[in-house]
């Protein structure tokens, strides 16, 4: 099984995580690395087999549609740089 797509220009890949709930899983250390190259690579990636309730992933998604059709000045509310708990 690939647990990584093959990167492709214009693309994100896409990984499976299942492997990743159990680090005695012989493919552990390949997902891992698959996530690593990823991020290295192409800066993002999509992840699949999470286990996270697909309502609660359409949900999140609607909230950030949401989120980005505010105007600047009310978006940079949430800007973590103006915060003084930021480290």
């Amino acid at each position: 099984m690939k647990h990584i797509t093959e990167i492709k220009s214009g693309c994100l890949p896409l990984i499976s995580v299942k492997n990743l709930r159990d680090k005695s899983c012989p493919h552990y250390l390949q997902t891992a690395h698959a996530i690593g190259e990823a991020a290295r690579s192409v800066g993002f990636f999509r992840i699949c087999d999470h286990g996270i309730d697909r309502a609660l992933v359409e949900a999140t998604y609607e909230v950030g549609a949401r989120f980005f059709t505010l105007p600047e000045a009310a978006k940079q509310r949430y800007y973590i740089g103006n915060h003084t708990t930021r480290q």
